[in-house]
């Protein structure tokens, strides 16, 4: 009983997994050495550990990314208007995150406040 057990976590049974296969393989290895129909907590284990696979692999938000520098007048009447606030999201270091969605309301807003603005290149300054 007590030479053959094991303390295993969700941490340490998915560590040294790169991809759902090294998950599913890490199942069967573990259903192999412990009994070809686990007990409960095992299943809920695997189960659980299958499911959160690729929970954050299926990033679909397109977004563009804005660095809004120094200038301090323009960040206090940029972040004081609520309808760029409706389409935007703020970031730490002085990041303004436009959803793919929103830039066309975006860049419409900035014309309001007197701002110059260019379509963002596609490869340069956007992120899929």
């Amino acid at each position: 009983l007590g030479e053959d057990r094991w303390r295993v976590s969700p941490e340490s049974f998915i560590r040294d997994c790169e991809n759902t296969d090294n998950i599913e393989a890490r199942v069967e290895q573990f259903k192999t050495l412990i009994d070809d129909k686990p007990a409960p907590h095992w299943e809920m284990l695997f189960s659980r550990a299958l499911s959160r696979a690729d929970f954050f692999n299926n990033s679909i938000f397109k977004a563009t990314v804005f660095y809004l520098g120094d200038n301090i007048e323009l960040l206090n009447d940029l972040l004081e208007d609520g309808e760029l606030a409706s389409c935007t999201m703020r970031a730490e270091g002085r990041l303004l995150v436009v959803p793919a969605k929103s830039l066309k309301k975006f860049l419409e807003l900035l014309s309001k406040h007197g701002i110059a603005h260019f379509v963002p290149e596609e490869n340069h300054n956007t992120r899929r």
